[in-house]
């Protein structure tokens, strides 16, 4: 028994076959990128928990006790951090964490990802800051 692979684009995603349109009203295109820049596509989403829960799991195996997204804990936006330790680290402060994903692909981050290796990331990571 033989198997037939699909083609791979270039950036290394299974092409789809049709242009579907997305939810948001945005045309996907043949790399079916387009869910990981839309705001209410699944895509950021599931990445973000994925991220999250690695993590987690890098502090429990290290055996620091932590806690994904910890009730009664929010910042000054009313968000809640996605994670927070259970033991204090510095000051008597326990450290907290909050995964950001970004789309290097996006028709906005194209000129500086094109550009600098983690100008995606790092605009994001501005944008964090300045909330």
């Amino acid at each position: 028994m033989t198997m037939q692979c699909m083609p791979r684009s270039d950036f290394g995603l299974v092409p789809i076959s049709a242009n579907p349109t997305c939810p948001c009203g945005a045309e996907v295109d043949a790399r079916g990128v387009h869910g990981l820049s839309c705001k209410g596509g699944s895509g950021r989403s599931t990445l973000h928990h994925s991220l999250n829960d690695l993590v987690w799991r890098g502090l429990s195996t290290a055996n620091i006790p932590a806690t994904k997204e910890p009730s009664g804990l929010f910042r000054s936006d009313g968000k809640r951090p996605d994670g927070l330790t259970l033991i204090p680290w510095k000051n008597v402060r326990c450290v907290t964490w909050d995964v950001t994903v970004t789309d290097t692909l996006t028709q906005s981050s194209l000129p500086a990802t094109s550009g600098s290796l983690g100008a995606a990331a790092e605009a994001a990571a501005e944008r964090k800051m300045a909330k």
